[in-house]
């Protein structure tokens, strides 16, 4: 929907300022419709195109907003920009917390179970530019300021903000909800029954059935693996009479959107009437769809005689040497991210010690084991086989920690950063780590890299990319040794708002990979390269998933990189013994390839299962 003029100003001291909306849709309707005030404010003014709110005890909270409902259409992407500061009565700059806000309720708060989308929040004093995506919901329909602990003669001041329809990175990517198929040209939403049957002619000996990928584009792999289900049938046995297709179906960038999916018929039937039922299931993708075969005299059913192109992997060419290669004989790590005014690992997010945001369970406290003794929580060790590794060790505390304000946990977890390690940190090129990851239920182990501002350091989240998680039962699925997921977490820059997380689990021999890969035992090579259009995932070299790079900022600021991130977070029962097989990871190595060191991408066309490409020798655990 196109932008509004409009000027408006929500103050305590009644300055004035211009609140300009692009032209397209009714610039009249902020300079002549009444705001609904919220909180403390009571009486508002109107005056040449002026929109004026106040309150009458200091200090205030004041809210003013609109309701966008007809006006802001549901599920569009806008942007919204502009300038703020706040002012005294004289018009000299003054400090004040502004927010900008979609809310449930006229106060745009969280006030008797309101909902709110925050745009912008900060207290600032000069005046500051600020620019925010959101995705209109009309559950949260009005849009406007909320200031608040406004000092006596102290207002906001709005400058230029304007409202327009938009496409921020993180919107290329459908949605999993938007991620649906088209079975035989209708329509199937995930986890749902394809209205209607597929025709076979009587005496059938296969079935085919096409499968559409639902978006236009395909911009985030997907595939699917075949079933049956005794569901439904009538005059077929599925177990003695039907044979699903053993492989897995993809689609990748470049790709045609149809796929067809054959089933043999092992005992045929001639009776009209009679039907079996299948379905597809797989990875990024909205669920299982299910469709129905049914026997019908006159029924054709053949697929093209042209198949449908979809390409191999890529297989991922290493130059000899990367940029950078981290001795692991020498790897320093402190909770500061310094050691003796070096730049080193990190022990701990930047945040804190917790992640309490996932659920987790284990504290990043080095010095808990310090207080109970154990094996160190980071050591320097070699293996069987004479080769050096790092161990990030976690485990049940004899004793759990209590952080206050009701915290307490019952686990260690273990994370080196590399926030401080500049040389570690880039937008694009290829991070590679080699890893024997954790058995253990609840020893969620991870390699990825989160966005940081360059010229402080300080974290930015989001971005975030997941070059290798493996959640071992975290969030309750069951989980194997070749179990292996990736993904990105995308949103406005720093906003702590994640607006999409587009990602892929699945379990590596129903991708192709060898059945003898086993995550647990044996060490293998993960890698994410990072480039201006995709960000793509190999196990052992070869291709586990790609999507496009949805991490960009939205604003053009080009102050930021990546750190990486290797850790092994700790989520089970607060009562969970955390005792069986291995919580520890073992990091063997860490490179980084930049764009122009000389890696390469071909088609990788050894065909499945593949070759199990671990390193050996396969260490004495």
């Amino acid at each position: 929907m196109p932008s509004m003029p409009f000027r408006f100003l929500l103050l305590w001291s009644f300055a004035i300022a211009p609140f300009v909306f692009a032209a397209g849709v009714a610039g009249d309707f902020f300079q002549h419709t009444e705001m609904k005030l919220g909180r403390d404010a009571d009486r508002q003014e109107r005056a040449d195109g002026v929109q004026r709110i106040a309150g009458s005890s200091v200090p205030a909270d004041l809210a003013g907003s609109w309701d966008m409902r007809g006006r802001l259409d549901a599920g569009v992407t806008y942007l919204v920009t502009g300038k703020v500061r706040g002012a005294d009565a004289d018009g000299a700059p003054a400090r004040v917390r502004v927010l900008m806000r979609f809310g449930s309720g006229v106060e745009l708060t969280g006030l008797s179970g309101q909902t709110a989308a925050t745009l912008f929040d900060r207290t600032i004093g000069e005046e500051t530019e600020f620019a925010g995506h959101i995705r209109f919901n009309p559950a949260r329909p009005f849009f406007g300021v909320l200031a608040l602990g406004v000092g006596d003669g102290v207002g906001v001041e709005l400058h230029d903000v304007t409202i327009k329809p938009d496409t921020p990175p993180w919107a290329i990517i459908p949605t999993k909800a938007e991620k649906f198929l088209l079975i035989n040209d209708v329509p199937v939403k995930g986890n749902s029954l394809r209205a209607g049957v597929i025709a076979i002619p009587p005496g059938a000996r296969q079935a085919h059935v096409k499968l559409t990928y639902g978006p236009t584009e395909i911009l985030s792999t997907a595939f699917v693996r075949a079933n049956l289900s005794g569901s439904g049938a009538k005059g077929f046995s599925v177990a003695r009479d039907i044979v699903a297709p053993d492989r897995a179906f993809f689609w990748r960038d470049g790709d045609d959107r149809d796929h067809w999916i054959t089933f043999d018929i092992v005992n045929p039937s001639t009776r009209p009437g009679d039907r079996f039922r299948a379905s597809v299931k797989g990875a990024g993708l909205a669920g299982w769809f299910g469709f129905d075969f049914e026997v019908v005299e006159g029924a054709v059913n053949a697929p093209p005689a042209n198949s449908p192109r979809h390409r191999p992997p890529h297989r991922l060419a290493l130059p000899a040497s990367p940029t950078l290669s981290l001795d692991l004989t020498a790897v320093e790590w402190d909770e500061t991210g310094y050691k003796d005014g070096r730049p080193a690992w990190r022990t701990r997010p930047s945040h804190g010690y917790t992640q309490s945001g996932n659920g987790e369970t284990g504290a990043y406290l080095p010095w808990a084991e310090q207080n109970q003794p154990g094996e160190s929580v980071h050591s320097l060790q070699t293996d069987s086989a004479g080769r050096p590794y790092v161990r990030l060790h976690t485990r049940a505390l004899d004793t759990p920690i209590d952080l206050g304000n009701g915290r307490v946990l019952p686990h260690q977890a273990s994370m080196l950063t590399g926030q401080m390690l500049d040389e570690w940190c880039h937008r694009r090129g290829i991070y590679s780590a080699q890893l024997l990851l954790p058995d253990r239920r609840g020893a969620w182990s991870a390699f990825w890299a989160v966005g940081r501002r360059t010229s402080t350091r300080a974290t930015l989240w989001p971005p975030e990319i997941d070059f290798l998680e493996s959640f071992n039962g975290a969030y309750g699925a069951d989980y194997r040794p070749d179990s292996t997921s990736a993904g990105q977490h995308a949103g406005a820059h720093g906003s702590v708002r994640r607006e999409i997380a587009d990602g892929f689990h699945a379990e590596a021999a129903d991708l192709g990979f060898s059945p003898e890969l086993n995550f647990f035992t044996q060490i293998h090579h993960y890698a994410t390269l990072i480039e201006d259009e995709w960000v793509t995932h190999f196990r052992d070299g070869v291709e586990f998933f790609r999507h496009r790079n949805i991490t960009d900022p939205s604003d053009g600021n080009d102050d930021w990189d990546f750190y990486p991130i290797i850790n092994v977070a700790v989520k089970t029962g607060k009562d969970a013994a955390y005792d069986e097989g291995s919580g520890d990871l073992r990091w063997y190595g860490l490179q980084y390839y930049a764009p122009d060191s000389g890696y390469s991408l071909a088609p990788h066309t050894e065909s499945p299962p593949y070759k199990n490409r671990e390193l050996l020798p396969r260490p004495k655990l």
